[in-house]
């Protein structure tokens, strides 16, 4: 592993080599190592495996493909909506694109009587979820609306990391625009579907997004919740039209839906 890390971070260094003939060298070996490497991973790799199908063959489904996450990965988040559901009783939750079921789990120690239903559409991590230790008021389900509009109307629906596309490779390379990639209709598309699954006053949450919440058409019937001003999305942002916005901005991440 170490030897691997080494070697990556020679192709990093090198990359942008002044001289023509490192280079192309540097290009040689990584195209090399990833036609190794990706065939491998694609056999023994259940999760990636998962993901590059997904990737081929239901690609107007998908948002961001990455699965990595992890047990209370976002504390600030859970606790100002815990808090906003202190004295209202038995909330239903949907945690969107759960992938392997921890934000589900994690949930459930800030909303100790929720209904928790976690959603996944890669087939493995959904495998994964179920198998963990849950109590029978956690649900975990294929991401298919019907699927899902059964289940609800919910109190609160968490997005955290779902609607963008490969955002560190988008940093890297400095695109500027996300029309061929991620553009804004389909960004607007599934906001409006989370909208109808929402109850009026309920929250919704949309955390490491690459467009703006308040650029959809359904933001109108929402309002920052000011408990969180603080919890805002940070990072590469663009505008309806998939252009780069020229300086990024901080903005809310939290919404309490104010009309139906």
């Amino acid at each position: 592993m170490q030897a691997i890390e080494r070697f990556k971070e020679t192709v990093r260094e090198k990359r942008n080599s002044k001289r023509l003939i490192t280079r192309v060298g540097v290009e040689l070996a990584s195209a090399a190592y990833n036609c190794v490497r990706a065939p491998a991973r694609f056999c023994m790799d259940g999760a990636y495996r998962s993901a590059v199908l997904l990737r081929v063959f239901r690609s107007q489904n998908i948002h961001q493909s990455t699965v990595l996450t992890w047990m209370d990965r976002y504390p600030g988040i859970f606790s100002v909506c815990s808090d906003y559901f202190i004295g209202k009783p038995d909330p239903r939750i949907l945690s969107y694109g759960c992938a392997t079921g921890e934000e589900a789990l994690t949930l459930r120690s800030y909303f100790p009587s929720a209904c928790i239903v976690g959603a996944e559409i890669n087939p493995h991590c959904l495998s994964v979820a179920r198998k963990r230790k849950a109590d029978d008021r956690i649900v975990f389900l294929e991401s298919d609306p019907e699927k899902i509009q059964e289940l609800g109307p919910f109190d609160a629906i968490f997005c955290l990391a779902v609607l963008q596309r490969t955002p560190m490779v988008v940093s890297r390379k400095g695109i500027m625009n996300l029309k061929a990639i991620y553009p804004f209709e389909k960004f607007e598309a599934k906001v409006t579907e989370l909208d109808s699954w929402l109850n009026t006053n309920g929250l919704l949450i949309i955390y490491h997004s690459q467009y703006l919440f308040t650029d959809t058409a359904v933001a109108s019937k929402y309002a920052p919740l000011l408990s969180a001003k603080d919890i805002r999305n940070t990072g590469p942002l663009f505008d309806r039209n998939s252009v780069r916005l020229k300086d990024t901005m901080a903005n809310h991440s939290v919404f309490v839906k104010l009309l139906d």
